[in-house]
C-alpha cells in the first residue's frame, strides 16, 4: 500500500481517547467461529473507523517502519457473539467504549457494546394529495416560530 493511501485511511479514523459512547462506521465484519464459556459462541469480529491512543501509537511506529498496510489495520474492533447485534460493513453504529483490564493485566479502552442507530420510518409523497388545490404543507410538527414565519410568507 502506498503511504498516501494509508494516510487517507487513517485520516478518516475517529480518535477514541476516553471511555464514552461514540458514533462510528463499521469498516468490516469478518466471520469467525469460536466456542466461549457459558455456552456462547463468538461468530464474528467487527472493525470500526476509530482508533484508541494505543492504536495511534502502534500505527505511528508502523508508519516509521514503512509498513503502511499494517498501520491501517490498527483500529478498534469488537467480538460479536451469536446473541449480539451483528452490524454490516458500511453501517453507522453507536459503540460503548470502556476502560477494562484484560486477563493478562493489560489496561486499555475496549468496545463493550454496539447499538444500531434507529432511522425514522419514511413514506413516499402521495401525488394525488400533492396536486390538490387546498393541500398546504403539513405543519403539525412545525415549531411555532416557523409557523409564524411561513404564515407571513
Amino acid at each position: 500500500m502506498e503511504r498516501s493511501s494509508a494516510e487517507q485511511i487513517i485520516a478518516t479514523r475517529i480518535p477514541v481517547l476516553s471511555a464514552d459512547k461514540y458514533r462510528v462506521k463499521v469498516t468490516s465484519v469478518t466471520s469467525y467461529h469460536r466456542s466461549l464459556e457459558g455456552g456462547n459462541d463468538q461468530v464474528a469480529i467487527a472493525n470500526f473507523n476509530a482508533m484508541s491512543g494505543y492504536h495511534l501509537s502502534e500505527a505511528k511506529a508502523l508508519f516509521a517502519q514503512g509498513d503502511y498496510q499494517e498501520a491501517t489495520n490498527k483500529a478498534l474492533s469488537s467480538s460479536i457473539r451469536a446473541s449480539d447485534y451483528m452490524p454490516t460493513k458500511g453501517e453507522v453504529v453507536d459503540i460503548m467504549v470502556e476502560e477494562r483490564t484484560t486477563k493478562a493485566g493489560v489496561k486499555g479502552l475496549f468496545v463493550t457494546g454496539i447499538t444500531p442507530i434507529k432511522a425514522k420510518q419514511v413514506t413516499t409523497i402521495n401525488m394525488a394529495d400533492f396536486f390538490k388545490e387546498d393541500a398546504g404543507p403539513d405543519m403539525s410538527e412545525t415549531p411555532a416560530f416557523a409557523k409564524a414565519a411561513l404564515a407571513k410568507a
